[in-house]
This record gives C-alpha cells, sequence and structure tokens, in this order.
C-alpha cells in the first residue's frame, strides 16, 4: 500500500540505490569484459594488472614521525598492498578472471535484492513478509561471498603470497578472514528472523481476534 506521506530519508535512499544499482551495472559490464580477457589470455603483456594480496607483510623500514617539533624514530611493521604483474601467467589469468565473474555475480544478486527492498518500503511496504525473505535472502547471499573471499585468499596465499621474494619485505604468514562480512551476514540473518517471527504472530493474533 502506498503512502501519502513518505520521510525524505527514504526518498534519499530509494534514489541513491537506484543510482548506484545502475552505475554498478555498467561497471560490472566493463569488469566481465575483463575477465572475460583475462581467462582467454586476450591482453597479452598489455594489461597491468594490479591485485590484493590477502596476507600481510613484515617491513624492515624505519622512518620518523615529526610531531609536535619533535622526531621520532617508528618502525612500519606490519602492511597489506598490492602487487603488479609485468607479465600475468595465463593459469593465474583464468583464475582472476573465474573469480571476477563470480564475485560480479553475487554482488548483483545482493545488490538487485536490496534495490527490491528499498523499492518495497519507498512504496509503504514496510512490515511485508516478503521483505523480510529479501533480508534473508540478502544474509545468505553476503555468507556465499565471504566464502568465496576466503576461497580466494587461500588460493592466492599458496599460489602467488608464499611464492614472492622481496629485500625488504617479509611474508607474515597470517590471512585475513574478513569476519566483518561474517558478521554482517549473521545480522541480517538475525534480522530478517525476528521480523519474520514478528510477522507471523502479528498474523495469528489477527486471526485469533
Amino acid at each position: 500500500m502506498e503512502t501519502s506521506k513518505r520521510h525524505l530519508s527514504i526518498s534519499v535512499i530509494y534514489w541513491i540505490t537506484n543510482i548506484s544499482f545502475w552505475i554498478f551495472v555498467a561497471a560490472s559490464l566493463l569488469a566481465v569484459a575483463i575477465a572475460i580477457g583475462l581467462f582467454f589470455n586476450l591482453f597479452g603483456d598489455d594489461l597491468n594488472l594490479h591485485v590484493g594480496l590477502p596476507v600481510s607483510f613484515d617491513l624492515l623500514e624505519t622512518g620518523k614521525l615529526q610531531l609536535q617539533n619533535s622526531s621520532i624514530d617508528v618502525k612500519f611493521v606490519e602492511a597489506y598492498g598490492n602487487i603488479g604483474f609485468s607479465e600475468l601467467p595465463s593459469f593465474v589469468g583464468k583464475i582472476y578472471g573465474v573469480f571476477m565473474l563470480v564475485v560480479i555475480g553475487i554482488f548483483f544478486y545482493i545488490f538487485k535484492i536490496f534495490r527490491t527492498f528499498v523499492q518495497n518500503v519507498y512504496k509503504g511496504e514496510y512490515f511485508e513478509t516478503s521483505n523480510f525473505l529479501l533480508l534473508r535472502k540478502a544474509g545468505y547471499g553476503v555468507l556465499i561471498f565471504w566464502l568465496i573471499i576466503l576461497i580466494y585468499s587461500i588460493l592466492q596465499y599458496f599460489i602467488l603470497a608464499q611464492n614472492l621474494a622481496f629485500d625488504s619485505l617479509e611474508l607474515s604468514g597470517s590471512i585475513e578472514f574478513h569476519g566483518e562480512v561474517v558478521f554482517v551476514a549473521l545480522f541480517l540473518l538475525m534480522l530478517s528472523q525476528i521480523f519474520l517471527q514478528g510477522a507471523k504472530l502479528q498474523e495469528d493474533n489477527q486471526l485469533t481476534i
């Protein structure tokens, strides 16, 4: 049911979500083209690829901190960063191409669900069971996204990180597990379950009356 008066914040979220969704679609089309190019090695040596590593490195770098007219010796003890390939091995390109396509697909799924949820709220459908089911789907989508990140991180660690050699960097051996993504997924699942139970109790009360 559409409300006669809509809060400004809901309208702002609605338009931001829709604009962001179509920007994401446009960017995804370009990313899909790059992923296909990586998988079939269409770029050859022309692509200067930079990828983030899911592991931390111990640095052997010292520096100075200038603070309140004093100079303090500091050490850069740990860092995360990207590596750039001057020549990309074909099998590595295939791995990155596949993961790019998978990540784009799951992101599109989550974004589309969220957009549908926002559209329903914009139309005044606040406490519909279908909305809470959308939250549950989004939660499962985020959880699947975390599993993909975890597999990607493990593969990068064993294929790339362990075989890297730098003059001033040393692999610390720890892998990022992105626990915050799991927290978001569990929060969405818990929230959807709470609202579903509330909607069910409301329906039971209405039937009783």
